[in-house]
């Protein structure tokens, strides 16, 4: 398990702990499952433009990280499928889930 400390506009300073990640073949989004039943998406481009900015979405256009929210459990699965349009994720909850990269939206569940 990886511990990260989290700083950044908005969100004070706290610890998260990362379960595991995955990434693009690019390594421009990495994707992060957490220990808080979230599953993170992050745009390293955006980041990168945004740095000395007032926010990442107002340098950008949008948010660098697009949290994704449906799981109960702990994240201890994920991968993107070989054309990167999607993420799968298992969890604690007992749960698969498929997900849209590009819309960020939870697109079925399976109950294992």
């Amino acid at each position: 398990m990886v511990v990260a400390h989290v700083t950044g506009s908005g969100c004070g300073h706290h610890t998260v702990h990362v379960q595991l990640c995955s990434t693009w073949l690019t390594g421009t989004s990495p994707a992060g499952g957490f220990a808080d039943s979230s599953v993170r998406i992050y745009d390293l481009e955006k980041m990168a433009t945004s740095r000395g900015q007032a926010s990442d979405e107002a340098a950008a256009g949008g948010s660098a990280v697009s949290h994704l929210w449906g799981h109960s459990g702990a994240i201890y699965g994920l991968d993107y499928s070989p054309d990167q349009q999607l993420l799968y994720t298992s969890s604690a909850d007992g749960t698969v889930r498929l997900w849209s990269t590009e819309l960020a939206v939870n697109l079925v569940a399976y109950r294992y």
